[in-house]
C-alpha cells in the first residue's frame, strides 16, 4: 500500500523516510504529528507513536506495548 491510496487524512499522517517530502525535511512532519494520536503507518507497517506522554505510556508498560506476539 503506498500513501496515494490511503485516504487524504491518514495519508497527510503516512510517514515514510525514504521518499519525498519526509527525507528532505521530516521535521514538518514531526511537528503536525505530534498533534495527533497514535496512529497506523501503512507504510512502515507499525504505529507511530508521536507524542512524548503517549511514548511514555508505552515506555513505561512493556508487558501490554509489546511485540513478542510479532515474532
Amino acid at each position: 500500500m503506498t500513501t496515494t491510496d490511503l485516504p487524504a487524512d491518514q495519508a497527510a499522517f503516512d510517514f515514510n523516510p525514504l521518499v519525498s517530502p519526509h527525507r528532505e525535511d521530516p521535521h514538518l512532519f514531526y511537528r503536525a504529528a505530534r498533534a495527533q494520536p497514535l496512529r497506523m503507518s501503512p507504510t512502515l507497517g507499525a504505529y507511530m507513536v508521536t507524542r512524548y506522554a503517549d511514548l511514555r505510556t508505552v515506555i513505561d508498560d512493556p508487558a501490554t506495548y509489546s511485540s513478542a506476539a510479532a515474532r
